[in-house]
């Protein structure tokens, strides 16, 4: 008996190796070929045998798949103004995948653009959300759209996460629930210049600036690259919207626990209304047409590289190791 628990589904197979992507039922959402490839890895398979993907090896005891799933979201600020981008896929167990929104807009045309992005614990995200409407609807004399600079939404903002994180915090420690989460907070009110804050868990936040023009919550690893070497202060903010979905695509590429719709907003600084914003499904055309068209270029780019200078001699002849008396001296610094 092989058992998988996929983040959508678990499946039971009585059969004596892994099954391939044929024999799955039809999911939420399409597996593809290469991810079910993927999905078969070795790394990904807890056995007493070894499992190859290519000559499907045989098992000898169960299967178990899991993973905890993340989500991303992306700010960029540039001199020229602000995108907001974020996926959609959550979850409440590796048995239930759904999607939520993740990108939030606060705006009050003409006077204030307030773009919110949210991951971790969805019920602690779920109600800081819901606290910023209360206070909105109450007309409270502190909210989202009575303080006067992006600093102190900032600070605001920070103190509801602390808040409900505080509230809840001794029942999810008692029973192992991870309770952390983060937001990204981008915007201009008018009197000064478009902001972007990553806020904590614990309430305190820190700022974009034009030395590092972006920041990231969830799932960075596979998507900031490409930010690292392209964005800058000075890039205008079509490219940097593009840059935003190059950076979610290369995220979805590696990691099947984010995932669409898409969800991306553009600001142009000093205008106070958000003008551009689109939704990307799964197996949107343009998604597609722009993945295939950057993994064409990248193929060219890499084609179009210089060959690597090989040096010629044994590999003995290189000293790879330090010395004895450098490794003394290292011991004794």
């Amino acid at each position: 008996m092989i058992k998988i628990i996929l983040p959508f589904c678990f499946l039971e197979f009585e059969t004596g190796c892994l099954p391939t992507v044929e024999d799955m039922p039809d999911f939420r959402f399409p597996i593809e070929r290469d991810v079910w490839d993927w999905l078969a890895l070795p790394k990904l398979a807890q056995s007493q045998e070894e499992y190859h993907s290519e000559t499907g090896d045989r098992l000898s005891s169960d299967v178990i798949l899991g993973w905890v799933l993340v989500t991303y979201c992306l700010g960029i600020v540039t001199r020229f103004g602000l995108v907001m981008a974020a996926d959609s896929r959550t979850n409440a167990g590796v048995d239930y995948i759904s999607t939520y929104q993740k990108l939030f807009d606060f705006s009050v045309p003409g006077e204030r653009v307030i773009l919110l992005c949210s991951a971790g614990n969805l019920s602690i995200t779920q109600e800081v959300l819901t606290i910023l409407r209360r206070d909105l609807r109450a007309q409270a004399d502190v909210s989202l759209h009575t303080l006067p600079n992006m600093y102190e939404v900032a600070r605001y903002v920070g103190s509801k996460v602390r808040q409900v994180i505080e509230t809840h915090r001794p029942w999810l420690q008692q029973d192992k629930i991870d309770y952390q989460c983060s937001f990204l907070l981008g915007g201009q009110i008018r009197g000064e210049e478009t902001c972007l804050y990553l806020i904590y868990s614990q309430g305190n936040f820190l700022q974009a600036t034009p030395e590092t023009p972006f920041l990231q919550i969830g799932e960075t690893k596979y998507g900031k690259p490409i930010l690292d070497r392209t964005l800058s202060f000075e890039t205008p903010i079509e490219a940097a919207a593009k840059y935003a979905l190059l950076s979610l695509d290369s995220t979805m590429k590696s990691n099947i626990s984010v995932g669409p719709p898409l969800n991306i907003v553009k600001y142009a600084a000093n205008s106070f209304l958000i003008k551009h914003r689109v939704e990307l499904v799964l197996r949107d055309p343009f998604l597609i047409k722009i993945r295939k068209y950057w993994e064409a270029s990248l193929r060219q780019a890499f084609e179009g590289m210089p060959e690597i200078e090989w040096q010629e001699g044994d590999l003995a002849d290189i000293s790879l190791l330090p010395s004895t008396s450098s490794h003394e001296s290292m011991q004794n610094g």
